[in-house]
């Protein structure tokens, strides 16, 4: 029988970037970033893109040395903001409680991965700012601009890392 949870397997040197998103308006910018990277990945990187992952990031976070997840986000900036977080650092609290298993996110998953002990080595993030979530509409001019300095940021962070994975922690 598989197990249900399976142990992280060590991959020292994987560099994960994990986009995800709904297809719904500005929410579908973490998607449109995803599909972009993953025709022209950044070098020595794997790149997945998911569609309401929920708790199946856990399998993301399994097996790499480092993981990226881009999403959408509403902190209350200027839409195409970006916001970069270390999700090991972050408080993982839930400002609202959820009924409904559909709407697990990023933070319930990284909760969870922490409970678990099912984290990667390194666990960060990379947000863009939201305006509308209206379905059926593309992503607005604010959140589409920002993709490209999103990609850059992208490319810079598996660059970084590729750059730290050979350091001890102590020479980071």
């Amino acid at each position: 029988m598989r197990n249900p949870l399976p142990e992280s397997g060590d991959h020292p040197e994987l560099i994960r970037v994990v986009a995800v998103g709904a297809p719904v308006g500005d929410d579908a910018a973490g998607l449109v970033l995803g599909a972009r990277l993953q025709t022209d990945p950044p070098p020595t990187s794997e790149v997945r893109v998911r569609v309401r992952p929920g708790l199946g990031l856990l399998d993301d976070f399994a097996g790499a040395a480092a993981v990226l997840v881009v999403d959408a986000v509403r902190s209350g900036a200027a839409p195409g903001t970006l916001v970069a977080l270390d999700l090991l650092a972050a408080p993982t609290t839930r400002a609202r409680s959820k009924a409904s298993s559909h709407a697990v996110g990023v933070a319930d998953a990284v909760a969870l991965g922490r409970a678990l002990d099912r984290l990667p080595p390194r666990l960060d993030f990379l947000g863009i700012e939201v305006g509308s979530t209206v379905p059926e509409q593309a992503p607005c001019a604010a959140v589409r601009e920002a993709l490209d300095a999103a990609e850059a940021r992208v490319r810079a962070w598996v660059r970084a890392v590729r750059a730290g994975l050979g350091r001890s922690a102590a020479e980071r």
